[in-house]
């Protein structure tokens, strides 16, 4: 998933709250799990039965590290040369 669709989506939830963007959070919770970030943070986000602010926390740091995890894919995808 795009970091700034990511950020966009946290940013909806901690303004709408998690109902209003339950389909979106899906979708975010399913990215980060493929991109091997934690399920204890998944988890915690999916739990209704947490508070609001813990749940909110939790996707912070889940945007968190689904960004760092596309970027590292990126860095490892690219191809650099080096002119001698």
């Amino acid at each position: 998933m795009d970091t700034l669709l990511a950020t966009t989506i946290a940013e909806s939830v901690v303004r709408d709250g998690f109902d209003a963007r339950r389909h979106d959070v899906a979708e975010l919770l399913d990215a980060a799990r493929t991109a091997g970030v934690s399920d204890v943070l998944t988890d915690i986000v999916a739990d209704e039965h947490e508070p609001r602010a813990v749940r909110e926390r939790a996707l912070g740091h889940v945007v968190l590290r689904l960004a760092r995890s596309s970027r590292r894919d990126d860095a490892a995808r690219s191809t650099f040369v080096v002119a001698a």
